[in-house]
């Protein structure tokens, strides 16, 4: 009998204790919550110089005795050593779940990813000189490759454009906080356990709309910002940006957070542009009224780099909403020293 479960690819990158702590925990949860047929691969990155391991969780109903240990079926491990390792081996780890789903007849539903990171890039922002991922690297080894309708970022800062404009034709919503995110995970909903898979008409809209209220509902985080975007309009969006991109107020108005003077929410930003703040507010029309009312009163859509980052510089540059949208923009242009950076390593 066909299961109706769907099948997570969940990626955690756990670089210091605290993030070892949460993400386990997270995890634990998960695996508890797995009904229906529901299963995940599991990739987990810790510490550099560490095993970034590869396993596949299943719900008890559906469990062989015995089969699973702690971190469920264990299917590969390679040492990290380099950051630079990072893409390849997501590449074979992507291979490894290829090769089992041909055994288990399942296929990758959704994409789940727990890190820290900035829009155009994965991992810790301070003190690191570079992300642990890109997103182009993670569009392209993570989401591209399984052709999923939903992607949903526990992680700081995807809701924003440079995130969001990255994403495959395939992906259809994507669930994500435009600025910071606590550690409370997104994997401890219980309908997270209930994903639908892609023959489920339809179900993807509903689906990643309780997913965002079940989140809200156990978060109490004043500055919380998770929100469901519908990709249909990101596009347009974009466009838009760029014909009236001198046109936009980045302002104390705009700015989400203290912390952050470079983010920004594109629909206050946009107040000169009603057609732009129109699509902002349809983009996220599949989150419900309680749940926006939940996010902080400086979010009403997706956000947007003012200008040119301090740092990750060549990482942002690479995005397609970098090359695209904002590159001629006079916020955005190289000084003489930024381009000698990007230009020499290559």
């Amino acid at each position: 009998m066909k299961d109706d479960g769907g099948t997570w690819l969940v990626y955690c990158h756990t670089p210091s204790s605290n993030d070892v702590k949460h993400a386990s925990k997270a995890i634990k949860t998960m695996r508890a919550n797995l009904s229906g047929g529901t299963a995940a691969y599991v990739l987990n990155f810790g510490r550099l110089g560490t095993p970034a391991t590869l396993s596949f969780c299943k719900s008890k109903k559906h469990s062989e005795r015995n089969e699973e240990g702690d971190q469920g079926i264990m299917l590969g491990s390679v040492l990290c050593s380099s950051i630079s390792q990072v893409p390849d081996i997501i590449k074979d780890f992507g291979r490894i779940i290829r090769r089992h789903c041909n055994v288990t007849n399942r296929d990758v539903d959704g994409v789940f990813i727990w890190s820290h990171g900035a829009g155009f890039g994965l991992g810790p922002w301070k003190r690191w000189k570079e992300p642990f991922i890109t997103i182009t690297d993670a569009v392209d080894t993570l989401i591209r490759p399984f052709k999923v309708p939903l992607v949903v970022f526990d992680a700081c800062f995807q809701g924003s454009m440079s995130c969001l404009y990255e994403m495959p034709k395939e992906v259809r919503y994507v669930v994500a906080p435009t600025a910071f995110h606590p550690f409370t995970s997104v994997m401890a909903a219980p309908i997270f356990g209930k994903l639908p898979n892609k023959n489920v008409l339809h179900g993807h809209a509903a689906y990643a709309k309780k997913l965002c209220c079940e989140w809200n509902s156990f978060t109490s985080t004043r500055w919380k910002c998770l929100l469901v975007f519908n990709l249909e309009y990101i596009l347009p969006i974009a466009d838009l940006v760029k014909r009236h991109l001198q046109e936009l107020n980045f302002d104390k108005k705009s700015q989400i957070d203290r912390e952050d003077a470079n983010l920004h929410d594109l629909y206050t930003a946009a107040r000169m542009v009603p057609a732009l703040q129109s699509l902002c507010k349809l983009s996220v029309m599949e989150t419900c009224p309680e749940c926006l009312d939940e996010c902080t009163k400086k979010v009403h859509g997706p956000s947007m780099e003012a200008h040119l980052p301090r740092k990750w510089v060549e990482c942002y540059t690479n995005t397609r909403w970098y090359k695209k949208i904002v590159k001629d923009g006079s916020r955005f242009q190289l000084s003489c020293n930024a381009v000698n950076a990007v230009t020499s390593r290559y």
